[in-house]
């Protein structure tokens, strides 16, 4: 198989080096920095220094980014590594990956024209970042705010609760997938080395698993598909379902092109 990306993993603890090794797995050229702790990884290159890093398609920050301090979230590895020189070694624009982006990691990467400057601006008197605060808050007060003119337009539209519906059940139906990829990672992949670990035997973890399922499942049912054949109901209903297998169907589009690709 060919390689088809150029991906950099920095920092983070097992989940990024799990992560490292199934990208490379999957035919990707793969490169590990600030996880030296952990020897070799199967088909990562374990590198040194960040040189090359601003060549890569795509660099995986760790979930948090940041971790004490200013530091990249390393506790894998024997040094501590300033955020900012992290940064500086990327080039402007490059696409990032990270999780639970703080806002001084969001001003410290606008900083380096990695995020829009929107998120770059501080507080003058203590120099505390407030853009991506800001942002929200604007977004925020729009969606309200427009909520508001719908209804004073078309008192009796259920629009923008009927995009609000929308949007729950996307939510929704984004966490489906996670409990029964617990349960096959647990039931294929269990000796593998992880930061967390639920206790439990196989029958507690199903409960653990197949409730919140169902609870899930049963939420979209009432919040997405009508129940009864009438107009008032289907005029509030149907848009949320005809919106959410649209949506879908985008998205298995999107997984069905990208994989066609992979294949040429």
């Amino acid at each position: 198989m060919r390689n088809e990306l150029n991906l950099w993993v920095a920092g983070g603890d097992m989940r990024q080096a799990k992560l490292a090794e199934l990208l490379a797995a999957d035919g990707h050229t793969v490169h590990a920095y600030a996880l030296e702790r952990l020897g070799a990884l199967d088909g990562v290159e374990m590198e040194e220094s960040l040189e090359g890093a601003a060549l890569a398609d795509c660099v995986v920050l760790p979930l948090p980014a940041a971790g004490e301090g200013s530091l990249l979230n390393a506790p894998l590895s024997g040094r501590k590594h300033p955020l900012a020189l992290v940064l500086d070694a990327l080039r402007p624009g490059q696409v990032i990956c990270a999780g639970m982006v703080g806002p001084q990691t969001a001003a410290l990467a606008a900083d380096h024209n990695d995020m829009p400057r929107v998120f770059a601006k501080r507080w003058a008197k203590n120099d505390m970042p407030v853009g991506a605060a800001v942002t929200s808050g604007v977004v925020a007060s729009c969606v309200c705010v427009l909520g508001v003119l719908i209804e004073m337009a078309s008192p009796d539209s259920s629009l923008f609760w009927s995009f609000f519906a929308l949007n729950l059940v996307m939510l929704l139906l984004s966490y489906l997938p996670v409990f029964p990829a617990f349960l096959k990672l647990r039931r294929e992949d269990a000796k593998t080395p992880r930061p967390f670990r639920v206790p439990g035997s196989d029958t507690a973890l199903k409960w653990i698993a197949y409730v919140p399922m169902v609870l899930i499942l049963v939420s979209i049912v009432f919040t997405a598909v009508p129940l009864s054949l009438d107009k008032q109901t289907l005029s509030t209903y149907l848009p949320i379902t005809i919106g959410s297998v649209l949506a879908i169907l985008l998205g298995e589009l999107l997984i069905a092109g990208r994989a066609r690709r992979k294949t040429m």
